[in-house]
């Protein structure tokens, strides 16, 4: 058992997501990087609990006793920070209309816009700061509230050489081209 060398008859406190111990009384890390080994429990919709180990199982290698239809944790964490992501482009596309003053209407359309192609995953390595210029640029023109490509540049965090390789690459695929262009 760990004690501080200072002080060896405070009660340490463990620190578990940095992994340390400390003394209370003088901050001394005693013991740095622990690791937790117990199991951790989880309830699942039958109200059984559920033995989820801190290690991280080869894909397809569920705990026996996980029922099939509960989805796992990898596929909520990717609904997540799919959503995530959508929310963070929402906004910096609000940001970058409120700088241009464009309506809400076109706001709207660009983001409805750029989840359209964010779903398809065609242009996959690309910036979500890029796509988010070039939808709202696209947007702009269709809606009669035209900007220069260098306006929309300026208000943007991307690089104008990345939106307009963005902008080219809608263009060419019908596919994800407003109705009314």
């Amino acid at each position: 058992m760990a004690s501080c060398r200072y002080h060896p008859e405070a009660c340490l406190i463990e620190d578990s997501h940095a992994g340390d111990i400390i003394c209370p009384e003088c901050g001394l890390v005693c013991v740095d990087r622990c690791l937790d080994v117990s199991v951790e429990w989880n309830y699942t919709k039958t109200s059984r609990p559920v033995e989820n180990s801190k290690i991280v199982h080869p894909e397809g290698d569920k705990p026996d006793d996980m029922p099939p239809n509960v989805p796992s944790d990898e596929s909520r964490n990717q609904k997540r920070i799919f959503n995530q992501t959508l929310k963070m482009a929402a906004r910096n596309i609000k940001e970058m209309a409120e700088k241009l003053n464009l309506t809400k209407a076109v706001v709207d359309k660009a983001i409805q816009h750029f989840n359209t192609i964010h779903d398809k995953e065609y242009l996959k390595g690309m910036t979500k700061d890029s796509i988010g210029s070039a939808c709202l640029y696209l947007i702009c023109r269709q809606d009669s509230m035209p900007r220069k490509f260098r306006e929309v540049c300026a208000v943007s965090k991307a690089r104008q050489k990345e939106i307009g390789k963005v902008f080219k690459l809608i263009l060419e695929n019908r596919e994800f081209l407003p109705h009314e262009i």
